[in-house]
C-alpha cells in the first residue's frame, strides 16, 4: 500500500550524499520537491513560500505562463529566493506535474496561490 493511502506523509529531508565524496549536501528544497514530484507523477505540487504567490504591484497573480514568469525574472519583478520557487514549479509542469502552485499556509487553505501554465 503506498504512504500516502495508508494515511502517512512522507517527509523528505533535501539533504544528499556526493556520488564521488560521500559529503553531504543541502540541496535546494524547491529542485528535491520537483524531481520526486515528477518522477512519482504527482497531481498537484504546492511549494511554500512567505508571501502568498507571485506578486506584481502588491497583487498576487492568480496563473502565469513559463515565459511570462522568465520575463519577470529578467525585469527584476520576481527576485532573490522566488526565482528558484517559480523555476521549480515551470519545471515540475514541464516534467508531467498536472499543477504546480506557490502559496503561503493561509493559501493552502483558501486555495489561494499563483499556478503554473
Amino acid at each position: 500500500m503506498p504512504l500516502i493511502g495508508a494515511k502517512i506523509l512522507p517527509v523528505v529531508s533535501p539533504i544528499s550524499f556526493g556520488a564521488l565524496d560521500a559529503l553531504s549536501y543541502n540541496v535546494n528544497a524547491d529542485h528535491a520537491a520537483t524531481a520526486i514530484a515528477a518522477k512519482l507523477g504527482a497531481i498537484k505540487l504546492v511549494f511554500i513560500s512567505n508571501v502568498p504567490g507571485i506578486l506584481v504591484a502588491g497583487r498576487v497573480v492568480r496563473a502565469v505562463t513559463a515565459d511570462q514568469a522568465e520575463q519577470w525574472i529578467d525585469e527584476g519583478i520576481i527576485f532573490g529566493g522566488m526565482i528558484p520557487k517559480v523555476r521549480s514549479a515551470v519545471d515540475a509542469v514541464r516534467n508531467g506535474v498536472a499543477q504546480a502552485v506557490i502559496t503561503n499556509l493561509a493559501g493552502i487553505q483558501d486555495g489561494a496561490g499563483t499556478g503554473m501554465m
